[in-house]
């Protein structure tokens, strides 16, 4: 009983593979044209957030600013104290942005790599029947 179960097992997997390894690539296809729409859609929606992440880095930007044209801190914050704020600024602005559209270039990479992959599959096919 275990055998004939096990043996079925097999013999659907090894069907499913086969049916999958025939369609990889318009499988790979229509994944890398899903996965272009979705990191576009993505993309779309993190740039409705950049401009909180400007107008924070714009205040930061001032009152590093601020702080070096005031006369009663003159003594404590000199140039080189606001290039390093402003060189932090900066970088932090950086990673926010960066993490905002991380999820956006993923998308597109994944999308890239299966519309290639399937041509490639689909190229070594073509090379194949020429062969044959």
């Amino acid at each position: 009983m275990k055998d004939n179960i096990k043996e079925k097992a097999s013999r659907l997997i090894a069907k499913a593979s086969f049916k999958i390894k025939k369609h990889s690539p318009e499988i790979l296809l229509a994944t890398g044209i899903v996965a272009s729409i979705a990191g576009t859609v993505v993309a779309c929606k993190a740039t409705l957030k950049v401009n909180e992440v400007i107008k924070e880095h714009k205040e930061n930007v001032e009152k590093i600013n601020e702080g070096l044209t005031n006369e009663e801190y003159k003594d404590i914050y000199n140039e080189n104290d606001a290039k390093k704020d402003l060189t932090k600024a900066y970088a932090i602005t950086a990673g926010k942005l960066i993490r905002l559209y991380a999820p956006a270039i993923a998308l597109e990479a994944i999308s890239i790599s299966c519309l290639v992959g399937s041509h490639t599959i689909l190229k070594k096919r073509n090379v194949a029947l020429m062969t044959a």
